[in-house]
């Protein structure tokens, strides 16, 4: 079982270079190769193409949502470029994103829930 993300290929089959193409491991899930392939490249491509080259090593970096799926990838990438990273997380979430990296002192915790009243 493998993997490829190009352009141009949402069939279940194609043909591509083999240097395109990431073997699944076993114990993976296709759902969750599928996942890790768009939250990976998404976050790759934030940190190091969105920006335009006006963040630099050791600028802060916000991480808007660090404890979704493309959250944790950006802000594990962009502590790996250098950058300093604030990352913002729901109520929940904080050891979550902690683990990916982002220091106690660098998490805004945002109580999302709404309280209605009358």
């Amino acid at each position: 079982r493998v993997i490829c993300m190009g352009t141009e290929t949402y069939c279940e089959y194609t043909s591509v270079s083999i240097d395109k193409i990431v073997k699944i491991p076993d114990n993976v899930s296709m759902e969750v190769a599928i996942a890790c392939m768009c939250q990976g490249l998404t976050a790759h491509y934030l940190v190091t193409c969105a920006t335009g080259g006006l963040v630099k090593k050791g600028d802060w970096c916000l991480v808007y949502s660090a404890g979704s799926g493309t959250g944790q990838w950006t802000a594990q990438m962009a502590k790996i470029q250098g950058y300093k990273v604030i990352a913002t997380t729901s109520k929940g979430k904080e050891e979550m994103v902690r683990a990916s990296g982002v220091n106690y002192d660098e998490l805004i915790v945002l109580d999302t829930s709404s309280s209605s009243s009358s």
